[in-house]
């Protein structure tokens, strides 16, 4: 896993003000604990090697069935 670096509640607060979003001083801890989460998830998920994998896509309606309806023709 790469190192990642955590955020500041001084860098949070100054990110936001910079963006025009009002974040108020007892939200800062919380607001800065889930901004460092999701950093470091997506980090995790940035070293994932999905190389050449095709991307999934859902399958046709034709292939859905519904209990108790017919598939589509």
């Amino acid at each position: 896993m790469p190192a990642t670096h955590d955020l500041s509640a001084q860098d949070l607060a100054l990110l936001a003000g910079r963006a025009g979003l009002p974040l108020p001083a007892d939200r800062l801890p919380l607001v800065t604990a889930t901004v460092n989460g999701i950093h470091q998830v997506v980090s995790v998920l940035r070293d994932i090697p999905l190389g050449d994998t095709a991307p999934a896509f859902p399958p046709a309606p034709a292939a859905v069935t519904t209990p108790g309806h017919a598939p589509a023709p």
